[in-house]
């Protein structure tokens, strides 16, 4: 089974970065606060943010500030200001549910844009039925990278021209508000042990999802991160967060790759 190509998980808190740039289109930026309480409610349904999120970032915050050190609350606490289906032509902007001819059968994710109420609340942290795959996730931040939608090319001679969602494409200004956030992920939050990697600087977001019905719910580690032409996602499939078990594989992962 192809995990990588034809895996379907939620992507947690790596779909923040969907999540922002479509926060940005409705005229948000990176700089003035949102609000980041320890819990917050949506719909009737209670979300917060992961054990061990440092206090000293709860209130106002800047939304980069939420990105990096990742506040649930900040972003569930918008969804009443970002429909699902904005948020989904913020995902599609970043090739989330593209289909193309690679060479091999390949899921580029999902996102239904008719969801409401709590099933939308929670696909503003990458939860409910969002659903990608690790290469979706690594064209997503490649396409951070390039600022356009980036159609991944596997095999020399398969066309990979790809049908991509019918939204808004990203523009530059929206690429660099994004990677500006991404940037403070490693440079103050939880990828802080990729900043002293050596070469050009590295942007990243963790992410932790939970899945399953059992009591505490397992969950799926997460890292997309890029350096200079060259983006990744990392995935473990049953992992701790984000920051615990996918950083220092990512970490080993872009060493290798600079020497």
């Amino acid at each position: 089974y192809n995990t990588a190509f034809l895996g379907q998980y939620a992507p947690g808190s790596t779909f923040k970065i969907a999540t922002s740039l479509g926060l940005i289109r409705k005229g948000m930026t990176p700089g003035p606060p949102v609000r980041c309480d320890p819990e917050s409610s949506a719909d009737g349904q209670k979300y917060e943010n992961a054990d061990g999120y440092p206090a000293a970032y709860n209130g106002e915050i800047t939304l980069t500030e939420a990105v990096a050190h990742s506040c649930n609350t900040a972003f569930v606490s918008e969804f009443g200001n970002l429909s699902q289906r904005q948020l989904a032509q913020a995902a599609g902007a970043l090739g989330i549910g593209m289909k193309a001819d690679i060479g091999l059968d390949a899921f580029f994710g999902s996102i239904n844009p008719e969801e409401s109420g709590t099933a939308h609340a929670a696909a503003m942290i990458g939860q409910g039925t969002v659903q990608v795959s690790p290469l979706a996730l690594a064209a997503l931040v490649a396409s951070v990278v390039k600022g356009e939608a980036v159609v991944p090319q596997l095999a020399e001679g398969h066309d990979a021209g790809a049908e991509l969602p019918e939204v808004p494409e990203l523009t530059d200004t929206e690429a660099e508000q994004l990677r500006t956030m991404m940037r403070a992920a490693v440079t103050d939050g939880y990828l802080s042990s990729l900043a002293e990697l050596p070469g050009g600087p590295v942007i990243g977001k963790t992410g932790t999802a939970e899945y399953g019905s059992g009591e505490p719910h397992k969950t799926h580690s997460w890292v997309i991160a890029a350096q200079g032409d060259l983006a990744i996602s990392v995935f473990v499939e049953d992992g701790d967060l984000g920051s615990v078990t996918g950083a220092p594989l990512a970490k080993k992962f872009l060493q290798a790759a600079a020497g």
